[in-house]
């Protein structure tokens, strides 16, 4: 919205609109929320196929493993990998080494 500035001699200046910030505000959650929806997917999609390779029948195919554990993703635990995604925070990195290491 532009309006006319009296103190500026009559020059116009731009002016953001009231439902503005907060929609910037709920975008930037959202994108926020989305990527740490896919971050939490790729870490349940991933021990969902270790799982089913791990604890396959010996000599068995284990071809699928990977669509079969999005599956699960995408159908019936879409809900918690969400809430899960809106309440965790980035996990921290580990502290350095304090140099003790133990010897064998």
């Amino acid at each position: 919205m532009l309006d006319e500035d009296p103190q500026h001699n009559g020059t116009r200046c731009a002016q953001a609109e009231a439902w503005v910030p907060p929609y910037v505000a709920m975008a930037a959650a959202g994108a926020l929320w989305s990527v740490m929806l896919a971050f939490e997917m790729r870490v349940f999609v991933i021990a969902g196929s270790v799982s089913q390779w791990y604890f396959a029948p010996v000599h068995s195919p284990t071809q699928g493993t990977t669509l079969r554990a999005l599956g699960h993703a995408a159908g019936a635990s879409f809900g918690t990998l969400c809430f899960a995604s809106l309440v965790r925070r980035p996990a921290p990195s580990p502290p350095p080494c304090s140099g003790l290491a133990l010897r064998v």
